[in-house]
Formats: C-alpha cells, sequence, structure tokens
C-alpha cells in the first residue's frame, strides 16, 4: 500500500464525504423550514 492509499483508509475519504455534508447541510438551513415530521411519517415501512 503507498502512503496515499493508507491517509484514504485513515479517513480522508471520511473527512471528504462529511465536509460536503455540511455543505448541503448549509444549504439546505437556507432554502428549508425545519420538519416536524415524526420518523413513522416518513418511513415507508408499515409500523408494527
Amino acid at each position: 500500500w503507498t502512503d496515499a492509499d493508507l491517509r484514504k483508509l485513515a479517513g480522508e475519504n471520511l473527512l471528504r464525504v462529511f465536509r460536503q455534508a455540511e455543505i448541503v447541510g448549509e444549504r439546505l438551513r437556507r432554502t428549508r423550514r425545519p420538519s416536524n415530521a415524526t420518523i413513522e411519517e416518513t418511513d415507508r415501512r408499515p409500523v408494527p
């Protein structure tokens, strides 16, 4: 394994994903109001 491969394995990909998630979260906070929906309302599976 190369040093670059090991850095990716150790978390660079995860950190990149988290950075992108934060960017999307900020955009959504600017364009949408918080949801009051419950998990049961949004979950497609029937609740037993």
